[in-house]
């Protein structure tokens, strides 16, 4: 099952990813997280359920959904209930490690990602490799 806050993430689309803090980020690290962003920017206006499989970080495909092809069938039905999506801008980016947060304008809480193997992936899901327990739970 797919968590609510989860929805509510694909719903929100993220344009105008401006730029906010850089807190304990690289430029490097600022760069991959905003092409990030605006990733998925285009998976939601699309619809794009593969696609955004395709950002999650891998450890969470194996504990949640065990495969790619079973992710992108459970996105497909996240994308069809979604009547309008919203768009938010990007506010901050904060880096502790191989954890990241994104923030948003419109948006209460914050969007969490996970570094593995050198490459930031998207994690929304319990049971996201992190060492800080903070991406337990996307907070969109």
């Amino acid at each position: 099952m797919i968590p609510v806050t989860v929805v509510a993430f694909a719903a929100a689309v993220l344009t105008g990813c401006g730029g906010g803090d850089d807190n304990g980020a690289s430029e490097a690290d600022t760069q991959q997280l905003t092409a990030l962003a605006e990733q998925i920017n285009e998976i939601s206006t699309t619809s794009d359920a593969e696609g955004f499989c395709a950002i999650l970080a891998p450890s969470e495909i194996k504990a949640t959904f065990l495969s790619r092809a079973r992710c992108t069938k459970e996105y497909r039905q996240v994308f069809s209930s979604i009547k309008e999506p919203q768009a938010a801008t990007l506010e901050d980016i904060t880096v502790d490690g191989d954890t990241a947060q994104l923030t948003f304008e419109e948006q209460d809480g914050a969007v969490n990602f996970v570094r593995e193997d050198g490459k930031w992936w998207l994690a929304v899901h319990q049971g996201a490799a992190s060492d800080s327990g903070s991406s337990d739970e996307a907070q969109p």
